[in-house]
């Protein structure tokens, strides 16, 4: 239960009250400086550089931390050990994005309320990549939605995964690669190369916590599984992206709702599948329900995790009562 202890009350922190501050001394702010330097310091037209870039990155950040939690490992105590929880706590904390997810989501749900495409258009560059420009109120609701499946998995679940199952490091790891991901993975001529490793490197993170994703999808509506397994196989495969193809399908195939199709990404037009072709196209009221559902498969993975936790806890309690 050592992990899921501080994981869970990261998750219930970062849901009920988000980011404290948005200072530029924060954490994530901090390591965005950062990535900004060492691109500036490495940046050549080329994948080798940007292999490079995400070495380096990784060598120093993970080098950095373990470092700064050595000084606390000296000994063993019970301050040492509160001093581990609350530090295990704080980096799941940072590395997860739920209530920023829901709150930007929900605020552009409101702008449409309010008819007022511009605000929306604005405020949806908050969430996804591509060219908001000329969405019209229905191409801006699905981006939305898709925003929130894909995030469910990349911004929850996959550092819930880390943090639950292994480390307080690969959580760290993990947000780094989802950062790195951010800011250089761009489809355009400067990052199409230098953005390339480290794309790569983000989607191998989030491909265990995608399929645990869908797996939940199946978990939370059991007699639909064979729809979303089948609307994956025939359209979420030919995603671009190995991960999203997974969550979006599956979010369209619950929610009973039609998503992807082309969009301008970056100053490119790129082609994506239809996901879900006999669902109808979604409406204000389907951003609330894709939130709801996001809600559901992060509290049904937890809960499971829990579950496990306690039956190996009491199974062990059980075989030391009887040595």
């Amino acid at each position: 239960m050592v992990k899921v202890l501080p994981t869970g009350l990261a998750f219930v922190s970062d849901l009920q009250f988000g980011e404290l501050t948005q200072s530029k001394w924060h954490p994530v702010a901090i390591l965005g400086r950062y990535l900004a330097f060492t691109e500036r310091l490495v940046y050549r037209n080329s994948r080798l550089f940007g292999g490079i870039y995400v070495i380096i990155n990784l060598f120093s950040v993970v080098s950095i931390y373990c470092l700064f939690k050595s000084f606390f490992k000296k000994e063993s105590s019970n301050k040492n050990r509160l001093w581990g929880f609350a530090l295990y706590t704080f980096v799941v904390n940072q590395a997860l994005a739920s209530n920023q997810l829901y709150k930007v989501a929900r605020e552009i749900r409101s702008d449409l309320m309010k008819n007022d495409l511009t605000v929306a258009r604005s405020n949806l560059k908050a969430l996804v990549g591509r060219n908001p420009d000329n969405l019209n109120e229905t191409d801006i609701i699905k981006a939305v939605i898709e925003s929130v499946a894909e995030n469910t998995t990349d911004a929850i679940i996959s550092p819930l995964f880390y943090g639950t199952v292994l480390s307080d490091l690969a959580v760290l790891i993990h947000k780094l690669a989802n950062t790195m991901d951010s800011m250089v993975a761009h489809k355009n001529d400067k990052y199409l190369l230098f953005g390339y490793v480290a794309a790569k490197f983000d989607d191998w993170a989030n491909f265990v916590p995608a399929r645990i994703g869908m797996l939940l999808l199946i978990v939370l509506n059991p007699k639909r599984a064979k729809d979303i397994i089948g609307n994956y196989l025939h359209d979420g495969k030919n995603h671009p992206s190995v991960n999203a193809g997974l969550i979006e399908s599956g979010f369209a195939t619950v929610l009973d709702i039609r998503l992807g199709g082309d969009l301008i990404y970056g100053d490119k037009l790129e082609h994506r599948p239809i996901l879900n072709e006999r669902g109808s196209l979604p409406d204000l009221e389907d951003i609330e329900a894709a939130i709801n559902l996001s809600k559901k498969t992060v509290s049904v993975y937890l809960a499971l995790v829990a579950g496990i936790y306690g039956i190996f806890y009491l199974k062990k309690k059980v075989d030391r009562k009887y040595e």
